[in-house]
């Protein structure tokens, strides 16, 4: 699966970026610092997975969410909150990691990924 990771956080992304080189078929294509170079870069070419922090300055990943409409990718939304689940799981996402983001955890929500991409 084609992956971006768009965090403002660089030790995110970095953590994140990680977590995906030990899980098998994942690579990540692009690595954003906030919604909208996400939005441009899923111009660019084909993405299976978003690994989304929620918020961002400009605009906050919910958003970016909301306005890619269905024809987007499958979502993982990653925060260091939890005030946000319930929006969240309203948008159809596919999971949502709250951040200090454990390997096992995040092989659970890439395969629940994995699942629905296959069905």
């Amino acid at each position: 699966m084609n992956v971006v990771i768009v965090d403002d956080n660089k030790i995110a992304r970095t953590t994140l970026k990680q977590l995906a080189s030990r899980v098998k078929d994942l690579m990540v294509v692009a690595e954003c610092e906030n919604a909208i170079e996400a939005r441009d870069v899923l111009q660019n070419g084909p993405v299976d997975l978003l690994l989304l922090d929620i918020e961002m300055p400009e605009m906050s990943g919910l958003e970016l969410t909301r306005d890619l409409g269905a024809n987007r990718p499958l979502i993982i939304f990653t925060t260091s909150r939890k005030d946000y689940a319930v929006e969240a799981f309203e948008l159809n996402v596919v999971d949502y990691i709250v951040k200090p983001v454990t390997l096992s955890r995040f092989i659970q929500a890439i395969d629940k990924a994995r699942d629905i991409r296959q069905s």
